[in-house]
């Protein structure tokens, strides 16, 4: 369904042909007034009807309903790997087995979610050179609620790497850094730090 705030894009090889441009017509049902689009037309859907616009809004890695958040360690294995549907409130989270990386010996990386209330509903610390075990688990994750990770490779010019966010609709990649809290909304998600 088109709502209030959407955007729609028609385009039309022969738009602005001169015997061919009327079949790229827009026609308002209500009046019966209607012209030719050209090659392309952009439109947002207001109260009012239909805006011309002049180019369509860019969406960002945090746009969306779709996440997934990779955290690599030593030798760049994936240690864990967190999917969010925002359309379904699910984040699947499964750590691999194995040391996460030998050479660190404190908090590698963590992983924690907690409601808007402030109720922790996953925390999870993933010691560098210890043994993890492998591990399966489904959260609800709401709108509102705040998703935190940390990483101890997050800042470092090669290993940054290591640490990712991916937007499984648009393709679009960033890097978390050493420490990331998103909070949930309806649009996606938002950098809180």
């Amino acid at each position: 369904p088109v709502k209030i705030g959407d955007y729609i894009e028609l385009t039309h090889i022969e738009g602005e042909a001169i015997k061919e441009k009327t079949r790229a017509t827009l026609i308002n049902l209500e009046n019966n007034k209607n012209e030719t689009i050209g090659k392309i037309a952009r439109y947002q859907v207001t109260k009012e009807g239909l805006k011309k616009v002049e180019k369509m809004p860019e969406t960002t890695v945090l746009d969306g309903n779709q996440f997934e958040w990779s955290l690599k360690g030593y030798n760049d294995r994936e240690i864990a790997k967190i999917e969010y549907n925002k359309a379904t409130e699910k984040m699947q989270i499964k750590l691999e087995a194995g040391i996460p990386h030998p050479y660190f010996t404190s908090t590698y990386a963590s992983i924690k979610v907690q409601n808007s209330s402030g109720n922790i509903l996953y925390n999870k610390e993933i010691v560098a050179n210890r043994q993890q075990a492998a591990e399966s688990q489904t959260v609800s994750v709401k709108v509102g609620d705040y998703i935190e990770f940390t990483h101890i490779e997050g800042e470092a010019q090669k290993e940054k790497t290591r640490a990712t966010l991916t937007n499984l609709e648009n393709s679009k990649q960033e890097y978390i850094g050493n420490k990331r809290i998103y909070q949930v909304t309806s649009m996606g998600l938002l950098i809180k730090s």
